[in-house]
């Protein structure tokens, strides 16, 4: 089984090895094994390290238990403030590399040469170192276990909101074809009012040729009567004038 490995994400030039495995001790973390350093450069070009911390043996405590609480919840994006000072830390984080579960055969790395005293120290040690690596799996799973039901929360919701949509857009799809029958029949209905329209034009362009006629005709007639009028004065006139004269015509 390997051990948790941790990630620092910087660590100055200064900070080096011996440094760094004094600290992880007095911390009373676990044993470093191996470190791995990588050179990275700051934005304004300063050089610090990134450094993959492996252990030999993790210690099992409350202090290691809350720095494991820490490193597995998701709500920090998994980097913890690892205070190496008063006011000087790391930003560490779980080295993200495959955990290979094979059969315990750390108890076959124990020098059986070893005095008994010895032995018990190793075991020890194996069993605390066990026992965090428990802890941290135990930790992950829970963690798992509470983002599987997030995500199937989530699925659940999208499921009913998809469902919803799906009938929204059912609904919208039936209001669209009424709306396009609807639009055939006033297509339908505006083109029997164009009709309409343009033989209630044409009809008035056939009534506005009578009024023009009629009027002319009225107004024709208008001039005759004004002529028969005057007609019928002048016989009138003549009449008169006759009979006041019978014989010698109309006297000037």
């Amino acid at each position: 089984m390997q051990n948790i490995s941790l990630f620092i994400k910087r660590a100055e030039l200064h900070q080096n090895e011996e440094y760094i495995r004094n600290i992880f001790a007095q911390k009373n973390i676990g044993v470093v094994d191996t470190l791995n350093f990588i050179k990275k450069h700051s934005e304004n070009g300063k050089e610090y390290n990134g450094v993959i911390v492996t252990f030999k043996y993790w210690f099992s405590n409350d202090y290691t238990k809350s720095l494991i609480n820490q490193l597995t919840t998701k709500t920090n994006d998994g980097l913890v403030k690892l205070f190496i000072e008063k006011s000087v830390y790391w930003y560490v984080s779980i080295h993200q590399k495959k955990m290979e579960i094979n059969k315990c055969d750390e108890l076959q790395k124990i020098d059986a040469n070893l005095s008994d005293k010895d032995r018990i120290k190793q075991l020890e040690l194996l069993v605390n170192n066990l026992s965090t690596q428990l802890y941290y799996m135990q930790k992950k799973q829970e963690t798992n276990e509470q983002m599987l039901m997030t995500n199937e929360c989530k699925n659940m919701k999208h499921h009913i909101y998809n469902v919803e949509l799906e009938h929204s857009i059912l609904e919208i799809n039936i209001l669209n074809e009424e709306l396009k029958e609807e639009n055939e029949l006033l297509k339908k209905e505006n083109d029997q009012l164009m009709k309409n329209n343009n033989a209630l034009n044409e009809c008035i362009g056939y009534k506005n040729e009578e009024i023009v006629t009629l009027k002319q005709e009225s107004n024709d007639l208008y001039v005759m009567n004004n002529y028969n009028e005057n007609m019928i004065e002048e016989l009138h006139l003549l009449t008169f004038q006759t009979l006041i004269y019978p014989t010698g015509g109309i006297k000037k």
